[in-house]
């Protein structure tokens, strides 16, 4: 139980500090409507019990009875303003918590590692901290408000039976506690539930996704998938609904408990008061009073527990959305020395294999590439050529051998210096579901604007003529207007924003693919006219056009540089690389 107080405390230190930076006036008014709400009910309980009791007395004068009520209607008036303006400033409060909830995740995503989004780990606890809203925080800071309101009304019931009896205090307190005890063990057994579920709603989620957008429709109904993803998600939506039936379930159970214990309370001590009434040992006010007080004893002990069992489900949440901001990233970089230009490329002896894997994927490979030279990578598909571009790129850090740029270790370098000199087409480029202008600008945010330096990326990468003439056009089909672009012009649209950059060495991984072959030889011409004076590196698999490219080809098998030179070299001396050449040659 110490360790749990512990966390619900490190997690309250945690959050003050953050709604202080959104509003740190809103939040003292919070506290200080708090202390106002938790006071004023027990001033307005006695003021009513001396009322009522006043106007019994044969000596009593209308002026005080006047002057009580109007201070108790005053009470009441000044407790529902109060409660208006907290309930606005929460809001106000609650709603930029929202926003800025969304900024912090956003803004640690900004800092993750390429690694971090390769682990299943990663993505379960970006899932379980993206479903901390700003209201489920909001609510956490406001669980602790309530624990304090409900101690102090409490407090200020149990000043109002002392006059009467200690007893009933006693058993009132005892049920509540057994109650937060029942919720504990619900909330316990519901947390552990929710958090095991993590990795199976992102394959809920996955497939609910696969089957509404049009990532898949083709192939879904060419081959009939619908039903088959469709068991796939109903399987794991059962079981949860399974679940979620248990968890009613013992909430019933537990409610009964609830029922029966409050009820026999009702029954001793009420019955106790009514008693003591008829036989006039208390005036009608002090009755009244006593059964406010053992009502507000009730349900406020019942609303400190139930307040503390919130906070403790709601720290182990929370615990959930620090876990996340705070986690140790893949990418550090620590390097500290910046970059603004890319003369020299030398790797030397590069090992490299993924995180949790035994084998490499990368094995002693040694290379260099110079200002405005061109870099040709071959190879069949799983010889490593990609990974060696995220490498390169510095997504990968945990590399063993030496990377050196302008003779800097790469350790040591800045890698937000170093990617502003790099224009990479990847592999698996991205299609941005914005505007054409917006597709290439973002290759280059700073020049985002400049309609003519996009339109020339666009010329230079080849693209039809209706996307030159059109850069405003929506593209992609999930928002208004959008027009969806074939497997080449989407490609094309890639290598523009590549091109676009004014980078100091290009990396295109397969920038031939998804091209008919005109398409294939205007790129490579492109790439030969754009990137005369640039470094240039080219990974590819497509191997018919690498001799118009005038630069060194390195070719790659099993994730070792097997051999190297130029394309005429390579014809003679290179089986892998002849073969992959006359099947090119063969297949145009």
């Amino acid at each position: 139980m110490r360790e749990e107080i512990k966390k619900i405390l490190e997690n309250y230190k945690k959050i003050v500090p953050f709604l202080f930076q959104l509003g740190k006036g809103k939040v003292i008014f919070i506290w200080g409507s708090v202390a106002i709400t938790a006071v004023i009910p027990t001033i307005s309980t006695i003021l009513m019990q001396y009322m009522i009791n006043y106007i019994q007395m044969e000596n009593r004068e209308f002026k005080q009875i006047l002057v009580l009520f109007i201070l108790y209607i005053l009470c009441d008036i000044f407790l529902s303003v109060i409660a208006i303006w907290s309930n606005y400033v929460s809001m106000i409060l609650q709603q930029r918590l929202n926003v800025e909830i969304d900024i912090k995740i956003i803004g640690k995503i900004k800092k993750l590692g390429l690694q971090d989004f390769e682990t299943s780990e990663s993505y379960n606890r970006l899932q379980r901290a993206k479903a901390q809203t700003g209201t489920q925080v909001f609510n956490y800071f406001s669980h602790i408000t309530g624990i304090v309101k409900a101690v102090v009304l409490v407090l200020g019931a149990v000043y109002i039976l002392l006059s009467w009896s200690v007893w009933p205090i006693i058993v009132v307190s005892t049920i509540s506690v057994i109650n937060m005890v029942l919720l504990f063990k619900l909330n316990r057994y519901q947390y552990e539930i929710l958090r095991k579920r993590t990795a199976e709603e992102r394959e809920k989620w996955y497939y609910q996704y696969v089957l509404t957008n049009d990532i898949a429709f083709k192939e879904i109904k060419t081959y009939g998938l619908h039903l088959f993803f469709e068991n796939k998600f109903l399987k794991i939506a059962q079981k949860f609904l399974q679940q979620d039936k248990e968890i009613a379930k013992k909430n019933a159970h537990i409610g009964e408990i609830k029922t029966f214990l409050e009820q026999s309370t009702n029954i001793i001590v009420l019955g106790k008061i009514f008693w003591d009434t008829y036989c006039g040992k208390m005036l009608i006010g002090s009755t009244i009073a006593y059964i406010k007080a053992i009502t507000n004893i009730k349900s406020n002990v019942n609303n400190l527990f139930m307040e503390i069992a919130s906070i403790y489900k709601e720290s182990l949440y929370m615990s959930q959305l620090f876990e996340f901001l705070e986690m140790e990233t893949a990418e550090k970089n620590n390097g500290k020395q910046k970059i603004e230009c890319i003369k020299e490329v030398k790797i030397c002896h590069l090992n490299y294999k993924y995180k949790n894997s035994t084998s490499y994927v990368l094995k002693d490979i040694n290379m260099e590439i110079h200002k405005g030279e061109k870099l040709v990578i071959v190879g069949k598909n799983g010889s490593g050529k990609s990974t060696l571009v995220k490498v390169v790129a510095g997504f990968y850090e945990d590399y063993e051998g030496d990377i050196f740029i302008n003779g800097i270790n790469f350790h040591e370098i800045d890698k937000e210096s170093y990617r502003k000199c790099l224009g990479i087409l990847f592999q698996d480029y991205n299609k941005y579901e914005l505007t054409v202008k917006e597709n290439i600008g973002v290759g280059s945010l700073e020049k985002i604007n400049e309609k003519e330096d996009i339109i020339d990326a666009l010329k230079k990468a080849n693209a039809p003529q209706g996307l030159i003439k059109n850069i405003d056009q929506q593209i992609g089909c999930w928002f208004k207007n959008g027009r969806q672009l074939s497997g080449g012009e989407w490609l094309r649209v890639a290598i523009g924003r590549s091109f676009f950059r004014d980078a100091e060495l290009y990396i295109l991984d397969e920038p031939n693919a998804a091209l008919d072959p005109i398409g294939e030889s205007n790129i490579v011409s492109s790439i030969q006219k754009v990137l005369a004076s640039k470094s240039c590196i080219v990974i590819t698999h497509h191997v018919n056009n690498i001799e118009r490219i005038t630069g060194e080809v390195i070719v790659m098998d099993g994730g070792r540089i097997i051999d190297k030179g130029m394309h005429k070299e390579l014809i003679e001396s290179c089986e892998l690389y002849k073969e992959m050449y006359h099947k090119s040659i063969n297949l145009k």
